[in-house]
């Protein structure tokens, strides 16, 4: 009786593609500790995420430096939105990618942030 209660692999595989949308892989990287794939999914999600926010507040960090030297702000402005918006398309395709691979099973080896996720993660 207790073969029938044990967790397939697909429930693991819906978990880890759901873990890359936000807020979610916070939630499940501290409450999956026993399944690992889920886990591994989830440490990269929230990795990502970082790296994002990161990136996004260097954009506002160089935007108002160029906006003290720059004098025609329509280019600044411009250009700027279109990095922004470039780099929230882009984020949004890459964890679409992940959510993807992570459903049909296979493990993502990001170089960077695979070393960090097994530094901080794993345990």
């Amino acid at each position: 009786m207790s073969e029938n209660n044990t967790p397939s692999l697909e429930n693991e595989y819906i978990l880890a593609a759901v873990s890359y949308l936000p807020f979610v892989g916070l939630l499940l990287v501290f409450t999956s500790s026993k399944r690992y794939f889920v886990r591994y999914h989830a440490g990269h999600a929230i990795l990502i995420y970082a790296f994002s926010f990161a990136f996004l507040f260097s954009y506002i960090a160089l935007y108002m430096f160029f906006r003290n030297i720059i004098t025609d702000t329509f280019v600044l402005d411009t250009s700027w939105g279109l990095v922004f918006s470039l780099h929230l398309l882009i984020n949004f395709i890459y964890l679409m990618y992940c959510g993807i691979q992570a459903y049909l099973g296979s493990y993502l080896i990001i170089p960077v942030i695979t070393k960090i996720y097994y530094l901080i993660f794993n345990r």
